[in-house]
């Protein structure tokens, strides 16, 4: 039994040798006649028996039945047959009704199989129903077409077209693919049809609509003996896989730009090799230049300040917990100061082996102002209590821990406790309602016990500490009035206000209603302004009058002004050259204008500081001309405006001629001695635009803008003249030194402008010292 492809279906002997293999050439030739049947002759070559066959289609089933006969015996000898033509007539009927029966068996078989194989193709469809994307084997013909031999229905889901449609137009597929994809994508069909090697790929599907989609396909490739290849393969969408991707990079790009914004370094600790790194950031916060060479924990640990280890010690214990930690300690700067910084961190365990991943902030104003409130806090003579919404204590300053609790900590006591009795106790509770309806501040007297139960009069004062929160912490401030009950109500209540204003920021402060006149002064803000007149006769004076006192012509800000958020910050360089930074904060109460708050803080020292620190940056220490990063930005600088056609130049390179023998002789300190001299024999000398810098050890470099050839070689010439005939004095002898000199004129990059400098510097250095060489233009 064989398929209309001619492969073998069943065979009534040795079935296993011949499935999947084509019957003989003999009934391939009877079949190419296209009969609905016919006869042929074969001797198989499995046992050489001849025999005569016949042969037909089965109806209604793709399939044909073949029947052979051995002649042998069938023509037997004619007397043979004709004496024993009835046996062998039984003998034919009975071998027909065999075939027959045989026959039916096969096509019983059949069914069955038939009804298996469709019983499996439906369960395969099922399940593969149930995967996402589509699975299907696409073969490829030598001749270079294809075809989709089979494809699930999950491709309908992917791309909208029913299985049927795609195994008819199989170009429509390749249609929806990207145009900008479609090219690798065959491209790889070819490769892997080439090498048979696997075809996996990501590619986008463009459809009418505009829709964009993701997909993966992968598919192994297999040869058959016609010489084609057929893959057997997957297609899925992984659109929003990809989109989690895009996501993930954008939110890594958003981290990025945070830890950017925020001024925080990075670094991480290999605890495998004990080894840290610093990112940029970390090296600049502490004045070091930046390195990627790592360091051990041990150097680290030799900048944590002596005090700080301790703390640090325990966290160090407790990393392995994987567990975020955050430790404010105080690191050694390039300068030998501390810097306060706040290091956070957790340990993480991946591919790199376990290391700790971690940022360091800059803490070192938080904790200035810190400590500065602190010192106010406990150097008021005012009890101050931070109580939260469950009415217990959660700060507390030393007059506080001093008066009710003999200096004991007072956290987490139930504030009511403090008072004692109940009665008491309820007053404090309506206090403490009608604060939080919305009243802002709310101030009263109450009796409390003191640590040895000695009873005090206290005037309180209770404010928010965040006035729009109303279920927040409130700050109570207790004033004792025992002695002095009537007499320093006002006196306390308004050093309490005071307190509350200056605890921002230290230094000047004045505070003004919304009509702009003041109420509160301090002495500070006074003594920065110059104003010889007590703080106190400024209450009452409108804002116009005040900057009449300030010599300030008008109510516009001063200089350099800026805003942070619905702050005005501004400086004022006053008369004696100081320095001064206004502070100007809105005080808003429930959204109406209740003035402003000024700070003042005398910024002089930071700011000649800032602008030391900038000379210091672009100066060498010894001569005082400038380095060879501020050197090679001027010359940068004057390359552009070369560049651009507004000017030319020379950079002159010069060298003391046996400089070596001077250190030698004299020693190190007439050697500096000798290049101070040059130093201040090039200031006098040169022009006021040009540029002197020391690159090292002898060797000075001179820019020299505007000036051509003949111009440069004539400076150069008079500075070379000036240093032969200068004598330096030192310790009784007298040190006359010469110099060579390389000229380059300012034509291309800086390194080959150095580079035609130095050549010259060589040649004059080779014929014979103490003279100028101008290099040749490269380009003639």
């Amino acid at each position: 039994m064989f398929n209309e492809r001619s492969y073998y279906l069943a065979r009534s002997t040795r079935q296993d040798e011949i499935i999947g293999n084509q019957v003989s050439g003999a009934l391939q030739a009877s079949m190419a006649t296209g009969a609905g049947g016919g006869k042929y002759r074969l001797a198989p070559a499995w046992d050489g028996i001849n025999r005569d066959y016949a042969w037909r289609w089965v109806d209604d089933y793709p399939l044909a039945i073949s029947v052979g006969l051995d002649r042998e015996t069938a023509l037997s000898p004619v007397t043979d047959r004709f004496t024993k033509s009835r046996f062998w007539t039984a003998v034919s009927t009975l071998a027909i009704l065999l075939a027959a029966l045989s026959i039916a068996v096969l096509m019983g078989r059949l069914r069955f199989e038939q009804r298996n194989l469709a019983w499996n193709e439906e369960r395969l469809s099922r399940l593969l129903a149930q995967v996402p994307g589509a699975v299907y084997q696409f073969r490829r013909w030598p001749d270079g077409t294809s075809e989709m031999v089979y494809i699930s229905q999950g491709i309908e889901t992917l791309i909208g077209l029913s299985p049927a449609q795609v195994i008819k137009d199989l170009p429509e597929i390749f249609d929806i693919i990207h145009p900008e994809d479609r090219p690798e994508a065959i491209a790889l069909i070819a490769e892997s049809a080439a090498q048979l090697t696997p075809w996996d790929i990501k590619f986008r599907l463009l459809f009418p609509n505009g829709e964009i989609r993701w997909v993966a396909g992968y598919a192994n490739p297999q040869p058959d003996v016609a010489g084609s290849v057929l893959w057997h393969g997957y297609i899925h969408d992984i659109s929003r896989q990809h989109a989690i991707n895009d996501r993930l990079r954008d939110s890594t790009a958003r981290l990025r730009l945070t830890i950017d914004a925020v001024h925080d370094g990075l670094w991480e600790w290999h605890l495998v090799d004990d080894t840290l790194y610093f990112d940029e950031r970390c090296m600049r916060m502490l004045g070091h230049e930046h390195d990627d060479r790592a360091t051990t924990f041990a150097h680290w640990y030799e900048q944590v300040h002596p005090n700080d280890r301790a703390s640090l010690d325990k966290v160090i214990n407790e990393v392995s917990r994987g567990e975020m930690f955050r430790l404010e300690l105080r690191l050694r700067t390039a300068t030998g100061d501390w810097l306060w910084t706040e290091i956070r961190g957790r340990a993480v365990e991946d591919e790199k082996g376990k290391r700790v991943l971690g940022t360091q902030s800059d803490i070192s104003q938080r904790v200035t102002e810190a400590q500065l409130r602190n010192a106010l806090l406990d150097n008021n003579a005012a009890a101050i209590l931070l109580v939260g919404p469950d009415h217990r204590i959660r700060l507390a300053n030393r007059r506080a821990k001093e008066l009710f609790a003999g200096g004991r900590p007072l956290k987490r006591i139930p504030f009511r406790q403090l008072q004692g009795g109940e009665e008491g106790a309820d007053d404090l509770l309506e206090q403490v309602e009608l604060l939080r309806q919305n009243k802002g501040a709310v101030e009263a007297e109450h009796p409390f016990p003191d640590a040895n139960g000695q009873l005090h009069w206290f005037s309180i004062h209770g404010t928010l500490l965040d006035a729009e929160r109303l279920d927040g912490d409130i700050i109570w401030t207790l004033i004792d009035i025992t002695e002095r009950r009537q007499m320093e109500i006002a006196l306390s209540a308004a050093r309490v206000r005071l307190i509350e204003v200056i605890k921002h920021f230290p230094g000047g402060v004045l505070l003004e209603n919304a009509d702009g006149k003041i109420l509160v002064v301090n002495q500070a803000l006074c003594d920065l302004f110059g104003l010889e007149m007590p703080p106190d006769s400024l209450t009452g004076t409108e804002r116009g009058r005040f900057y009449q006192l300030l010599d300030l012509q008008s109510e516009a800000a001063p200089p350099e002004e800026r805003r942070e958020g619905n702050r005005r910050i501004s400086e004022l360089i006053m008369a004696d050259g100081r320095t001064l930074q206004i502070n100007q904060i809105p005080i808003r109460i429930k959204d109406t204008d209740a003035g402003k708050l000024w700070i003042v803080t005398d910024i002089t020292e930071r700011r000649e500081h800032e602008r030391n620190l900038e000379r210091l940056a672009a100066t060498d220490p010894l001569t005082g001309l400038a380095n060879r990063r501020a050197f090679l930005q001027g010359m940068e600088r004057e390359l552009r405006r070369a560049g651009q056609g507004l000017a030319d130049g020379a950079l002159l390179v010069l060298d003391l001629d046996h400089f070596k023998s001077i250190n030698d002789t004299y020693g190190h300190a007439a050697g500096d001695k000798v290049l101070i001299h040059l130093a201040q024999l090039m200031r006098s000398m040169l022009r006021q635009n040009d540029i002197a810098g020391r690159l090292g050890g002898e060797e000075f470099v001179v820019l020299l803008p505007d000036a051509g050839h003949e111009r440069a070689l004539a400076i150069a010439e008079r500075l070379r003249l000036a240093i032969e005939r200068s004598a330096i004095e030192h310790e009784g002898s007298i040190i006359v030194v010469t110099a060579s000199i390389g000229l380059a004129s300012l034509q291309g990059e800086v390194d080959e402008i150095f580079t035609l400098a130095d050549e010259a510097l060589y040649r004059a250095k080779n014929e014979g010292r103490n003279r100028t060489v101008y290099a040749a233009n490269p380009e003639g």
